[in-house]
């Protein structure tokens, strides 16, 4: 556990027709700025009056993430003159990222707005784990000052995970250019479906070649290229967060393709995949993998890409080095390596703060005499 002050802190997915991630995510869908980053809140209720469950001087209730779904319980005891008050996640698909705590002697103690809502940046207690996410958080309050029924606000930022990494790109959008062989000739339908992009597959499948462009009787720095759209957004985690495909047979000259995510309104360049591991023909080994760190783009203007719903593989190969036959690089795969998590603001059953507009909530609790 880590100790703050006082406290004790210790798929494949569902596709529909269209390709998107089905109902379930659709019902619990937030936008992901970080891996484990702003969560979901969730408070609990205790009264003396019967709310939750009760052993002596123990209570405990169920844990709210997203007005509805028990993420835990939050459980507070008496004991040794303090009040030990504890968030528990473990036994469901919830995990904690963050945890925040305020007992006062009234509901007008707790550090509210003008409007009457929480300020949780203003309780007393809370805390983020050195190895979050995790299940467990636990705080030890003084109650000395304290008599009879007291009122507590309990809040939790939580994760959890609906997609576990890695996994490819199964069921993303996408949205295709390809170009031509080196001799302008169209490329086989056998290496032109994108959704041959999405998945690893060879030698068991096919790929998609992107193709060459010409311009003028000559050719494009651009080739072809392939925009895929993801609707669990991809984060910038710890360590590699994107991971591509290609394919080549050996011996072969060099193939490349630049990678992008979108992120603050434009394309961010992450950096070059090659074809330099190469493999016989009909070999697993035929596969070259580039990985992408967005914490380290290659664009100079950026120092990290938090996230991106949307990336772009172009072309660069140099025609050149190639005979007439070359259809450029072959994409057989691209792979998120980052879970995909939900991250909602919740909190539990109680007594709201206020009427409308938040569903905050604070409990009370009975001190022994």
């Amino acid at each position: 556990m880590l100790a703050v002050d006082t406290v004790g802190i210790g798929w494949e997915p569902m596709t529909d027709n269209s390709g998107r991630l089905g109902e379930r995510w659709e019902l619990n869908r937030r936008t992901i700025l970080k891996a484990a980053g702003a969560g979901i809140g969730a408070s609990a209720l205790i009264s003396a009056s019967g709310v939750g469950a009760a052993n002596e001087n123990t209570f405990s209730v169920d844990l709210i993430a997203g007005q509805n779904t028990v993420a835990g319980e939050v459980t507070v005891k008496k004991e040794n003159g303090n009040l030990i008050v504890t968030f528990d996640t473990s036994g469901t698909s919830w995990e904690l990222l963050a945890t925040h705590l305020h007992v006062a002697g009234s509901e007008d103690d707790i550090p509210q707005t003008e409007k009457g809502n929480p300020k949780i940046g203003n309780f007393e207690y809370s805390g983020e784990p050195d190895s979050a996410p995790g299940n467990l958080a636990v705080y030890t309050v003084d109650v000395s000052g304290l008599s009879g029924e007291i009122v507590l606000a309990a809040h939790a930022e939580v994760q959890e995970v609906l997609i576990e990494a890695p996994y490819f790109a199964a069921g993303a959008q996408y949205t295709a250019d390809q170009g031509v062989k080196k001799d302008g000739n169209p490329i086989p339908e056998a290496r032109s479906d994108p959704e041959d992009a999405l998945v690893k597959a060879y030698p068991d499948g096919e790929f998609f070649s992107l193709g060459f462009k010409r311009d003028d009787g000559g050719f494009k720095d651009e080739g072809g290229s392939i925009e895929i759209t993801f609707d669990c957004p991809i984060v910038n985690g710890d360590g590699d967060d994107l991971k591509i495909w290609e394919v080549t047979f050996d011996p072969y000259p060099a193939e490349s393709a630049d990678v992008y995510a979108w992120y603050d309104g434009q394309w961010v360049y992450l950096g070059q995949a090659d074809n330099s591991g190469q493999g016989s023909a009909g070999s697993p080994e035929a596969h070259t993998i580039s990985t992408f760190d967005f914490g380290d783009p290659a664009d100079p203007d950026y120092d990290e890409v938090e996230s991106t719903e949307k990336i772009r593989i172009v072309d660069t190969t140099d025609p050149s080095l190639h005979n007439n036959n070359a259809d450029a690089f072959d994409l057989d795969g691209v792979q998120v390596l980052q879970d995909c998590t939900n991250e909602e603001t919740a909190w539990g059953a109680g007594e709201p703060f206020v009427d409308r507009g938040s569903w905050a909530t604070y409990f009370t609790y009975v001190l022994d005499s």
